[in-house]
């Protein structure tokens, strides 16, 4: 009688310590080299074209501040932050040694700006201007005020010096963060295969979520419309309130996202899922994406003044960035057999 119940202890060992019969084993190579050739470098690549000519526009207006020469350094902005939206999820590797995600904590804090420019002196790599510096700030310098006021802001050796100088560290940053992909990250990001914690696909998931979760639902939405505030609006937390630009941006940003999920020219999220058998949820996240795109839509700039008016579409809006978190955070990571790293506290 002893021996039966060993016998049928060690089975309830062996099958507690089985893995779910419903995955599959999986192959991540390919999709890692199509995320590093096919989107990453591309992107990473178009962003720092853009950052390059952002900052010589920027000094360009330094020198001669007229009218012609703002509009391009105003359309420069623009495109560069546009193709931000593109790398922004992947705060992970070189951008996260590099602290990257630092060019764009927004709202600015116009305070600080002047108050370095009052000095002028400042480091813009210290904490203490971390929201005095990145996109933000140029969004500020550039577009904050009538033309006449913007034009004599660059006249002004000072303020024109420290609108360079943030031009500059966003160049840089991105600069450093783009060679060493190329260098060197590329190798280690394709050979680090698997889903364990530390290996690419890991390491690509938590930033592909965390940024989902809380630089485009919060951030660009929820927060302005007032989600964490009781309904109480926020307009002046919207993304580029000064270009008035925040709707334009979330949707290059959802964008981004979608193709990086549904891949390009190659193996994707939405493939892998597929792969182990879960192509009804692989295809439902596909729907709630294109249901964020078409809610977008119904949203319109200058993001603050519609917020003053009615938040109720961008409380849908935000609503439909929220039916996709779960299916990303819980139903894919389980399918994939990755787990979240990434601290959480809000209960969402």
């Amino acid at each position: 009688m002893k021996n039966i119940l060993y016998f049928l202890f060690g089975l309830v060992l062996v099958f507690a310590c089985k893995p779910n019969s419903n995955s599959k084993n999986y192959e991540t190579a390919e999709m890692l080299k199509n995320v590093a050739e096919n989107i990453v470098l591309p992107n990473y690549t178009a962003l720092e074209t853009n950052t390059n000519t952002l900052n010589n526009t920027v000094q360009d207006l330094r020198f001669s501040p007229d009218a012609a020469n703002l509009v391009a350094a105003q359309n420069a902005f623009l495109e560069a932050y546009k193709s931000w939206q593109k790398v922004s999820v992947f705060q992970f590797g070189p951008a996260a040694d590099v602290a990257l995600n630092t060019i764009n904590i927004f709202p600015t804090d116009t305070t600080q700006i002047h108050s370095n420019i009052a000095a002028s002196s400042y480091n813009l790599d210290a904490a203490s201007n971390i929201d005095a510096s990145g996109f933000p700030a140029l969004d500020y310098l550039l577009f904050s005020g009538t033309e006449s006021e913007i034009l004599i802001r660059f006249s002004t050796a000072a303020d024109s010096e420290y609108a360079l100088a943030v031009s500059e560290q966003i160049k840089n940053k991105v600069s450093q963060v783009k060679s060493l992909w190329e260098t060197s990250y590329k190798t280690t990001f394709l050979a680090a295969t698997g889903n364990a914690v530390g290996s690419s696909l890991s390491e690509l998931t938590n930033a592909m979520i965390l940024n989902f979760e809380k630089n485009a639902r919060e951030a660009k939405i929820g927060i302005p419309a007032g989600v964490r505030t009781l309904n109480q609006i926020v307009p002046d937390k919207v993304e580029a309130f000064y270009s008035k630009n925040s709707i334009l941006l979330a949707k290059e940003h959802i964008a981004g996202f979608k193709e990086l999920y549904e891949g390009k020219n190659g193996d994707s999220f939405k493939a892998i899922l597929i792969a182990v058998d879960k192509e009804t949820l692989a295809n439902n996240m596909s729907s709630h994406i294109l249901n964020i795109e078409t809610s977008l839509n119904l949203l319109s700039d200058p993001f603050n003044e519609m917020l003053e008016n009615d938040n109720t579409a961008a409380l849908a809006t935000y609503a439909e960035y929220q039916k996709l978190l779960p299916l990303l955070k819980v139903d894919m990571t389980a399918a994939l057999g990755l787990l979240i790293t990434y601290s959480d506290s809000d209960g969402d």
